[in-house]
């Protein structure tokens, strides 16, 4: 079972190389939007939010993974995680 980085306390902890969505940002997000997390400090994916309660989510994996045999995630696969898990919301 892959463990997400926490994106917020990356960012307190290096803010110059990580960045983190403000609170405002992440309290836009919604059933529908895409936000890209990590999974086992390795690989940055794409997530498409098909659940929110509070700051917990449910998505799915929206790009093809190229680490899927080191954390055993693969595109379309159901994930649960945390807002302060979101490095990215897209914004078309």
């Amino acid at each position: 079972m892959a463990i997400f980085s926490d994106a917020q306390q990356m960012h307190k902890m290096y803010p110059a190389t990580f960045e983190a969505p403000s609170s405002d940002e992440l309290s836009e997000v919604r059933v529908g939007s895409l936000v890209k997390i990590c999974a086992d400090d390795i690989e940055r994916f794409w997530v498409k939010v098909t659940d929110v309660k509070g700051d917990r989510l449910q998505g799915t994996v929206d790009n093809n993974l190229l680490h899927s045999d080191a954390h055993q995630l693969k595109s379309d696969d159901v994930v649960s995680f945390e807002l302060r898990h979101i490095y990215q919301v897209f914004h078309e």
